[in-house]
């Protein structure tokens, strides 16, 4: 997530073909005419690129501590089940038309 955060700053490098490496972890270094340069966040990439005349929109970092630790924090993927013995019941009634009817039944 954090790397995908340089997705802006990169696209504006790209298209006015300036040299730019991502690196590990989630950094971008940004090789100007001045020289090189190496940002920590996309908050400051945005921030910077833009005092230097890039058209690249500034990127907010969180204002609150709390929406910096929801920012950092694990996200799952999808929601949890709600009921599982409720979807349970309902894939025994779709099974019992599958089953295998005996002998004794049809005699």
């Amino acid at each position: 997530m954090k790397r995908k955060a340089y997705a802006e700053a990169r696209r504006v490098l790209k298209a006015k073909n300036i040299r730019f490496q991502t690196l590990y972890p989630a950094r971008l270094r940004v090789h100007y005419e001045e020289g090189e340069t190496t940002y920590n966040s996309a908050e400051e990439a945005t921030a910077d690129m833009a005092s230097r005349g890039l058209s690249v929109k500034v990127i907010e970092g969180p204002d609150t501590l709390w929406e910096r630790v929801q920012q950092a924090a694990w996200q799952p993927a999808r929601p949890k089940r709600r009921n599982p013995a409720a979807n349970a019941t309902g894939f025994k009634q779709k099974l019992q038309a599958f089953r295998r009817i005996s002998s004794k039944e049809n005699d």
